[in-house]
């Protein structure tokens, strides 16, 4: 027999679906306090209870009763609102599921008349009462799961808790950088913002000052797509993709496509297996934005994609080429006698547009002193003492000079003497599965007997190079990524074979060998990393030598 379910029993299925947890409760919380028109919004967290205060527009007797009666919104009131919202909560479901599963105490008032004080447990309402004149809303959610012993064993330990309810202030501070937000573990406070506007100032304040000053700013528009933000430099980056934060017109989202094509464009900048931070709010008209799809709302479907991330990528790239950054020796670790390993990037913009670097060495003097242990140019720059890593330098050279030459097509190059290659089981059947893809990078092979390969052509750029070293990092390269694109591994046969032509350590090399490789350098793309992300050169500025010298403290 089919029922109607009844308003308790539907609000405690829409909790299921809502409420995850304290990060999911105070997430909907602070949504309306912000949709509230709030500048000010105080979140505190406790064993026993959470609680959020804003000074936002509040409501009424009328409206406050109607906020815990399942799907009464002021957000939405016709179809066609679903497809142009602009605000964060919109259904009417988060207060009265809460209500469902927790004990909720309601104070609120718009500032013009006396305010009202509900208390709702499990979704039966226990007190109406008065309360004071003073706008705004104060939430307080206490008993979570108390009845619903199932989910509430479930619940983490109070910091692994707080911990996902200070990821999701983090992510509302971002996104709303006008509103003063103070987050408190229990009587403490652990993260505070200003609410002047500035999102650079959040991110020192979860980061540090220094690196806050390093990052690029953004800005850039197409037809449909605004980008604004921050990017880092090649100097800062971090193991994991969680300090990469994107916002959509202000409400952060979880999106792998976005953040790939960002990975994607510090391809060669940095190392592989770091990434970069990021702090990116992408502006769009909300037509073209389907929020609706997922009830944390934090996964959204965008149409034109393929437009956003072309933007994307295009504007990252831009800012990184047009900003002079090498790294700086850190002079304050000198008297801790520490090993400098990873140091920030010093950054200038000597160089106002180097988008196109045709000549751009006729701006920057330099003059080459000699060589270091076969290996390290010794250079001297406008603004410093420069040493550069040979090897990395003729990477990169060789990287952006085989890269225009293998868009077009691969010129491939017969070997005199087809090379013969036995091979363990493994790996001639990895070869034999994918032939089609070592001609995408020019190496064209064909069985020959039980066990072997025979390799008769080549690419021509790499004809100065081991042909099997070549092959075998290829064929390795495959094996360890057996769905990857032909893009990618063409990608990465460029950076090997730039590596292997390139000049290697405890090669001597003359002044004007050296001179040369600066000046091919400067006309890089990007002249400061090797396409594996490590740095080309680094600098000691006139004061760092004086610090050293103990000229200057």
């Amino acid at each position: 027999m089919i029922k109607v379910l009844s308003n308790a029993l539907a609000n405690l299925i829409a909790a299921g679906e809502v409420v995850e947890g304290p990060n999911s409760i105070i997430k909907e919380l602070v949504e309306n306090s912000i949709d509230a028109n709030s500048t000010k919004i105080d979140i505190i967290m406790s064993p026993q209870y959470l609680q959020v205060i804003d000074n936002g527009d509040g409501m009424d007797r009328d409206d406050a009763s109607l906020a815990f009666v399942r799907h009464a919104t002021s957000k939405i009131s016709k179809p066609r609102d679903l497809f142009n919202i602009n605000t964060l909560g919109f259904r009417g479901e988060a207060l009265p599921a809460i209500a469902a599963v927790s004990k909720v105490e309601l104070t609120t008032s718009t500032g013009e008349r006396e305010g009202i004080n509900i208390i709702i447990s499990n979704s039966v309402q226990l007190e109406n009462n008065k309360a004071p004149l003073r706008k705004g809303t104060m939430v307080k959610v206490s008993e979570l799961f108390y009845q619903v012993p199932a989910r509430l064993k479930h619940l983490d330990t109070f910091q692994k808790e707080f911990y996902r309810v200070f990821d999701v202030i983090t992510n509302l501070a971002y996104g709303h950088p006008f509103i003063a937000f103070t987050l408190y573990n229990q009587n403490d406070i652990v993260f505070q913002t200003s609410g002047n506007g500035k999102i650079i100032d959040i991110f020192a304040t979860l980061n540090t000052t220094s690196s806050a000053k390093q990052m690029i700013e953004i800005d850039n528009s197409s037809d449909d797509f605004h980008i604004s933000g921050f990017v880092s430099p090649i100097s800062i980056s971090r193991a994991n993709r969680f300090g990469m934060v994107i916002l959509l017109n202000g409400r952060f989202i979880y999106a792998p496509y976005v953040l790939n094509s960002i990975v994607k464009a510090y391809q060669t900048y940095i190392p592989k297996e770091r990434f970069p931070y990021c702090v990116l709010n992408i502006e769009t008209d909300p037509g073209l934005v389907d929020v609706n799809i997922h009830p944390s709302k934090q996964q959204v479907k965008i149409s034109k994609s393929e437009q956003l991330l072309d933007l994307l990528m295009k504007s990252i790239k831009k800012v990184l080429q047009s900003t002079w950054q090498v790294p700086n020796i850190d002079t304050s670790l000198v008297d801790k006698h520490e090993i400098l390993q990873e140091q920030p990037l010093f950054y200038d913009t000597l160089l106002e547009d180097v988008t196109e670097k045709t000549d751009i060495e006729k701006d920057l003097y330099f003059k080459v002193i000699g060589q270091h242990l076969g290996t390290y140019i010794v250079a001297e720059f406008d603004d410093g003492l420069y040493l550069l890593d040979q090897h990395a330098v003729q990477e990169r050279i060789n990287y952006e000079k085989f890269s225009k030459i293998f868009s077009n097509k691969i010129e491939l190059s017969d070997l005199l003497v087809p090379l013969v290659v036995t091979l363990a089981p493994k790996e001639l059947l990895t070869a034999i599965e994918n032939i089609e893809k070592l001609k995408q990078v020019g190496v064209m092979i064909e069985i020959f007997g039980s066990n072997s390969i025979k390799i008769s052509q080549i690419p021509y750029l790499a004809r100065d190079i081991n042909v099997l070293v070549y092959f075998n990092d290829i064929l390795e390269h495959i094996s360890h990524n057996s769905a990857i694109s032909i893009n990618d591994l063409q990608e990465h046969a460029l950076r090997s074979m730039a590596c292997k032509a390139s000049i290697k350590a405890n090669y001597a090399l003359n002044i004007e060998t050296m001179t040369q490789l600066i000046k091919q350098l400067l006309q890089c793309a990007n002249p400061f990393t090797c396409p594996h992300g490590r740095p080309t050169m680094i600098k000691f500025t006139h004061l760092d030598l004086e610090k050293l010298f103990k000229r200057v403290k």
